[in-house]
């Protein structure tokens, strides 16, 4: 709802981390009681460094959004599923295009792959 209200005023969208300070318990609470959910990655508010074979050195401008692995409807993000396959195909380099690099959350999200 938040999203669009922002989309609908031309401005970005950006997770304000309203539910980061939710409990585990608040939260299995709110979710027994059939709130709707998504499961994320808590992001560091540092600004992200990658080395890239190909492109170098990349810094993000800004810190990274606490990235959605799990949506409402249960499933993973194409993203999140990405990384699992990945792991589980024994994918060691991914290549990527200059414009995928800002959204490289692979190698952010993963202790199984290491930003290349």
């Amino acid at each position: 709802m938040q999203a669009n209200l922002l989309r609908g005023q031309g401005l970005p969208s950006h997770y304000p981390g309203t539910c980061r300070g939710v409990s585990p318990s608040e939260s299995e609470e709110r979710a027994s009681k059939g709130e709707s959910f998504v499961v994320r990655f808590r992001s560091s508010p540092d600004v992200t460094r990658v080395e890239d074979l190909v492109y170098g050195n990349f810094e993000q401008g800004k810190p990274e959004t606490d990235y959605i692995l799990t949506k409402s409807d249960g499933f993973p993000t194409y993203h999140f599923a990405n990384v699992v396959d990945d792991k589980h195909m024994g994918i060691t380099h991914v290549i990527r295009g200059a414009v995928s690099l800002p959204i490289a959350l692979p190698p952010l999200v993963s202790p199984w792959l290491t930003p290349r």
